[in-house]
């Protein structure tokens, strides 16, 4: 899969050797967490803070590594149900799993 950096104009990027960059430099960084901590981060994971960073692997594993970290602390994969709030009567979070299964 080969994607353009935005920052770069038509220079080509092949993403997914980044994805895999980066996933091997997450390895030991994994280790630390949990086992909910380790199933967030999967490959679609990876893939949106690598985007979101501009295909910079650096800045992406500085966020993802610092998203694990308030997930370990703060487990909103564990908010029980009756403690989250209705917003405007229209939205509720129910998991941390959209539509199609992908991790929220």
């Amino acid at each position: 899969m080969t994607n353009t950096h935005p920052h770069q104009g038509s220079e080509p990027i092949n993403s997914h050797a980044l994805i895999l960059e980066m996933k091997k430099r997450l390895e030991a960084e994994l280790d630390k967490y949990g086992d909910e901590e380790r199933a967030w981060c999967d490959e679609k994971c990876i893939t949106r803070f690598l985007v979101g960073n501009g295909y910079d692997i650096n800045k992406g594993m500085q966020m993802l590594t610092a998203a694990l970290k308030w997930r370990s602390e703060y487990k909103p994969y564990a908010i029980p149900l009756s403690e989250i709030k209705v917003l405007n009567s229209m939205y509720l979070i129910t998991s941390n799993i959209a539509r199609k299964g992908e991790n929220i």
